[in-house]
């Protein structure tokens, strides 16, 4: 009798512990007749989405205002600002912590570039900025935490953005000095098979990840385009190994560690943090990835947008199956390059897509105007604020507003 309601007790709480257990249903199959995410209201028309954007992205800056540090860069990873014994990225030293806080630091810079109704605070706040990435173009590689890598690839995102920006005319002299630092430590971390990494480097066993080598070989065409120059194979090498990281049915798997050990059989959706850069980066690079294709995952990404925000949106363990699916640092990440995407398509670019994008963004705002998607150290709701108010701004642009 007692091995009996042993066995109940035992079998009960192991269902109470299955019932606890995060779920992940699989994505839908995309298609075609895929349905737009439901409405329980009418949508909004886009002078109310106007509107909204331009509110949320003044109460994103006010944000930025309230967070940025008096070194002028945002976040920190100091055990008293915040408790990050369980978050589960391994940003565990010095230099590493550099790498992220600087990328921080550029992505929210670029965002208040980014927007015309600049004030007199803002641009305050964007010098701060500035001076603070100017002071930290050189980024430590600390042996297995290669995250000096996404420094350099959004400080050349924004540095070449103000370059070519009219505000960034009374910079032109320090930014000429400054780019090709960053180009030079790319060089650097780049591993002999042609991308990058963040856990690992050429130093280690040289495995390059998809999506950071995506974003780092569309900042170095950017740079190319206005003027820098750019060692010879550098661009050539990314773009090969991106282009062997696509799958056939259009995904891009996490990086080449995975090309061999059959863990690379993924759903369509289930990369489309991915897709984007991934596809804009090839396309620009050889073409190989068509205009065709970058509409088709465009649309497939936004008809789907219920499901990626779903599964993307405050996962608390970032890499519980990060690789297969959609994590939560994926979500702002992926929305920002969807948003270069229809950029680039221009009138090709379907206007549903434009007005998923923006609602997605402004049903996510936070009460005190930030936006985050997962918790890293005190680095989630700055990238992620940085991340939506260009989105928002894209969105902006194209409604002409």
């Amino acid at each position: 009798m007692r091995l009996l309601v042993t066995a109940i007790l035992s079998l009960a709480s192991a269902l109470a512990l299955a019932q606890d257990q995060p779920k992940t249903a699989p994505p839908p199959a995309p298609s075609a007749e895929s349905p737009a995410p439901k409405q329980d209201s009418p949508p909004p028309s886009k002078e109310m989405l106007v509107k909204s954007a331009h509110e949320a992205i003044r109460r994103g800056l006010d944000f930025l205002h309230k967070t940025q540090a008096a070194d002028g860069a945002w976040g920190s990873h100091d055990p008293v600002v915040v408790d990050s014994a369980q978050l589960g990225f391994g940003i565990l030293d010095a230099g590493s912590h550099d790498g992220v806080r600087t990328a921080c630091t550029s992505i929210c810079a670029k965002a208040i570039l980014g927007y015309p109704a600049r004030t007199k605070e803002d641009m305050a706040m964007l010098d701060k900025a500035l001076d603070h990435v100017l002071k930290h173009l050189r980024l430590a590689y600390d042996p297995g935490n290669a995250f000096n890598c996404w420094g350099y690839a959004f400080n050349l995102d924004f540095l070449i953005t103000l370059y070519r920006h009219e505000a960034g005319k009374p910079y032109h002299d320090k930014l000429k000095e400054s780019i090709p630092v960053l180009i030079e430590g790319l060089k650097r971390m780049q591993a002999a098979e042609g991308g990058w990494a963040y856990y690992t480097s050429v130093m280690m066993e040289g495995s390059s990840i998809s999506f950071i080598s995506a974003s780092i070989l569309l900042s170095l065409l950017e740079a190319k385009e206005a003027g820098f120059e750019v060692p010879k194979g550098m661009i050539e090498d990314a773009g090969k190994i991106i282009g062997t990281m696509r799958l056939p049915n259009r995904s891009y798997i996490y990086g080449t560690y995975l090309q061999y050990n059959g863990q690379h059989h993924l759903e369509e959706l289930s990369s489309g943090g991915r897709t984007q850069v991934c596809g804009l980066a090839q396309h620009r690079f050889d073409g190989s990835v068509t205009r065709q294709d970058l509409m088709d995952r465009s649309k497939d990404y936004f008809q789907n947008i219920d499901y990626v925000e779903k599964i993307g949106n405050k996962r608390i363990i970032p890499h519980r199956d990060a690789p297969q699916n959609i994590s939560g640092y994926f979500l702002y990440y992926g929305a920002y390059y969807a948003s270069w995407v229809m950029t680039y398509l221009g009138k090709d670019a379907r206007e549903t897509d434009w007005t998923h994008l923006a609602e997605m963004i402004l049903r996510n705002q936070e009460g005190e105007g930030s936006w985050w998607d997962t918790i890293c150290f005190d680095y989630g709701d700055k990238w992620g604020t940085g991340f939506a108010i260009q989105c928002l701004e894209a969105y902006l642009e194209h409604a002409g507003s």
